[in-house]
């Protein structure tokens, strides 16, 4: 795809080898359309190249992803000071008891589990 062309570049697209055929109507206020139309003269553009640049960039971070890499963040939240209650109880128990309880292997596992989670999602947020 065409990068945003230097000073008295051209502002459409190149011509492409394939016709394009395909059309998407996108509805604005007209405040929208402003701010739309202003973003795309900053940049020296049509309108129609910048939605489309916007939209195909690799590294476009949209409201719907941000929201959802943070709802799973605070979900892991959640997990995580559950887990750590849960610890602290068998440690308190493994103290009381002078034993080793069974489900700490288990409860490793799950911990390991969801730091793999946490990465995951700190990843989508990094790489959005």
């Amino acid at each position: 795809m065409d990068s945003i062309p230097e000073e008295g570049g051209r502002h459409r697209r190149e011509n492409s080898e394939e016709p394009r055929v395909r059309r998407r109507v996108l509805k604005l206020t007209v405040a929208e359309d402003e701010a739309l139309a202003a973003r795309a003269a900053e940049l020296g553009v049509s309108v129609p190249r910048f939605v489309l640049e916007a939209a195909m960039a690799s590294r476009t971070e949209t409201p719907v992803l941000r929201k959802k890499a943070l709802a799973e963040l605070f979900l892991i939240r959640r997990i995580l000071a559950n887990h750590a209650n849960n610890t602290n109880q068998l440690a308190k128990w493994a103290n009381a008891q002078r034993a080793f309880p069974e489900e700490a292997g288990r409860i490793y596992r799950d911990y390991s589990g969801i730091v793999a989670q946490l990465n995951s999602a700190l990843r989508k947020l990094q790489d959005s």
